[in-house]
């Protein structure tokens, strides 16, 4: 009898186990709000979810390297800019130099201001991004790629681009290359320069202006470029952002638990768990009443 009686003892110790393993599964889902802590809650969902989370992180990484890009071709877009303006003020000295109400004295001071212009120009050209790269240099970005030596501008980047990635197949440059644009630049405001200060208003109507009209188109050509790259990232940002958010919702789906259905649960679990705990100990007293017996 004492045998029988201890089967029956050993069956409710393991429903208890059971119910006391269910019972904190739900206490932890409720308090936790998800449905999988673990590979064994649920291997498929978890590998699911470990899928969708590897190719969320890829995404934000594409979006790191965007907003990276970004940075840096607004500050590119914004010295081609100001590259523009000085080349429009450029215009502006011709055709006043060209006049020849404008005396000599007058050339000359015109002539200062394109000398500071062209040290603007040097400037823009050594233009740096937000990590202290060279906008203009290519990859060679250990030195200033612009250098005056003597009355030569110099360039010392290379002609390579800089790519990021910025999607799973794609890539982008997010330097800009306008050396060629630059040194041109240069050697039109040395002529204006020379003009302006040897009178020679034929020059001034004749060459230096069509050349600086010229520059100022190709700049904005330039510009553009960095513009149109600006629209294809904004693009993938709004793209990358909605997978990103579709992303999140499925795993929510994979790994969150539906509050209202998983408090029922923790609900109907600690019944069974209290039920579980009244059972054992009703037969422990019998069992020590039978063992006096």
């Amino acid at each position: 009898m004492r045998i029988s009686f201890r089967s029956q003892y050993d069956s409710y110790l393991s429903d208890l186990g059971r119910a006391e393993s269910s019972y904190f599964d739900a206490q932890r889902q409720v308090a936790s709000g998800k449905r999988i802590q673990s590979v064994g809650d649920d291997p498929f969902g978890t590998t699911a979810s470990l899928n969708m989370r590897s190719l969320r992180a890829g995404l934000e990484q594409y979006g790191d390297n965007l907003g990276s890009a970004q940075g840096q071709l607004k500050i590119a877009e914004g010295s081609l800019d100001e590259l523009g303006k000085l080349l429009r003020r450029a215009g502006e000295i011709a055709i006043s130099g060209a006049n020849g109400a404008t005396s000599q004295a007058g050339r000359q001071a015109m002539a200062q201001e394109v000398e500071s212009i062209t040290k603007r120009l040097i400037e823009l050209g050594n233009t740096q991004g937000p990590s202290g790269q060279f906008l203009f240099a290519g990859q060679a970005n250990d030195e200033k790629p612009f250098n005056l030596v003597g009355s030569t501008l110099e360039y010392r980047g290379d002609d390579l681009n800089v790519f990021v990635e910025v999607s799973a197949s794609d890539t982008m440059a997010v330097n800009v290359k306008a050396q060629q644009t630059i040194q041109d630049v240069f050697g039109a405001l040395q002529g204006l320069k020379n003009s302006l200060e040897g009178g020679n208003t034929a020059n001034l109507s004749g060459v230096d202006l069509p050349a600086v009209q010229e520059l100022e188109k190709r700049v904005q050509l330039v510009r553009g470029d960095v513009g149109a790259r600006l629209s294809s990232i904004e693009s993938l940002q709004n793209q990358h952002l909605r997978r990103t958010d579709e992303l999140t919702a499925q795993i929510s789906n994979v790994e969150d638990v539906d509050m209202s259905e998983a408090i029922l649960h923790y609900k109907q679990a600690e019944t069974a768990y209290q039920a579980a705990l009244q059972t054992i100990s009703a037969s422990s007293r019998l069992t020590l009443m039978d063992f006096m017996r």
